[in-house]
């Protein structure tokens, strides 16, 4: 949630801190464009290639998407920074209950999703608190970019290692419908 609600609720004043030339409304509306389209492609992606992977791809995308902020004042980077925050942001949806099943298993989906929302909750509060916060002591997003980037490595390593220990539950499941 932190890595996500940093960029969403700062991003036009972080995209003109980064000096953007492109138009910010036409990123922000291409990111929702593109953030349609990706929720989709990840739930195939998912299908196909299973939730391990689904998820990397959206918390590497997460992480990529405020260094390319960072670089906005190219067009090319800030069309990247759409794409990015786009398929990242879905970490928070698509993702979230392939990956809430696999880990806790569907028997516990309900308190699983709730334990996620909650710390997605708690996340975009600090999101708004430090970044806004880190904005007023050094005049500049760059930092809280940074802290975003780093916190959705965290988050990919986080699910990773949770779903290291999914196949429990997995097994358990296979097991009942046999």
């Amino acid at each position: 949630g932190y890595s996500t609600y940093t960029v969403l609720v700062n991003q036009a004043a972080m995209l003109t801190d980064a000096g953007a030339t492109v138009s910010i409304p036409s990123i922000i509306s291409l990111t929702y464009g593109i953030c349609v389209v990706a929720k989709i492609l990840l739930g195939m992606l998912i299908d196909k290639a299973g939730v391990r992977i689904g998820s990397a791809v959206s918390a590497l995308c997460l992480i990529l998407a405020p260094i390319s902020m960072l670089l906005s004042k190219s067009p090319v980077f800030a069309v990247l920074y759409a794409l990015f925050f786009a398929v990242g942001q879905t970490v928070l949806t698509v993702p979230l209950a392939a990956t809430v099943d696999l880990v806790v298993g569907r028997e516990n989906a309900g308190s699983g999703v709730g334990l996620f929302a909650a710390m997605m909750t708690i996340g975009t509060i600090l999101a708004s608190l430090l970044s806004t916060r880190l904005y007023d002591i050094s005049g500049s997003y760059d930092l809280s970019l940074y802290i975003a980037a780093a916190a959705a490595v965290i988050g990919l390593l986080a699910l990773q290692i949770s779903m290291k220990f999914a196949p429990k539950y997995q097994k358990s499941r296979v097991e009942a419908v046999q």
